[in-house]
């Protein structure tokens, strides 16, 4: 954890399934912050690879897809199950959890 210009940046890390989503979702609601989940930001990616077919270890193609691609986060204060992830402002939020999705994510990490 270090102490920002303007708050707290807390990181997580751990192996996949470990439980860090969860972990940094309760702390982050004890302490009164905001949790952003960095790990449905990949899997938003990993979702657009899937849907266009492309290669995430084709590092030109990403680029294209990178440039082209929006991956947002819709903020919902006390959200239980966590915020909305979106991909180029449609809701995905279930998608990326879909096991064709974790099949990819850790190669777009």
């Amino acid at each position: 954890m270090r102490v920002g210009g303007t708050g707290f940046v807390v990181a997580i890390d751990g192996p996949a399934g470990s439980g860090k989503s969860t972990t940094a979702r309760l702390v982050a609601d004890c302490l009164g912050f905001r949790h952003l989940d960095t790990g449905a930001m990949y899997r938003a990616v990993a979702l657009a690879c899937l849907e266009t077919e492309t290669d995430p270890s084709d590092a030109p193609a990403m680029k294209r897809l990178l440039a082209r691609t929006r991956v947002g986060i819709v903020w919902t204060p006390g959200a239980a199950a966590g915020n909305g992830v979106l991909l180029d402002g449609r809701d995905v939020g279930r998608e990326i959890r879909e096991p064709r999705v974790s099949g990819l994510v850790s190669r777009v990490a």
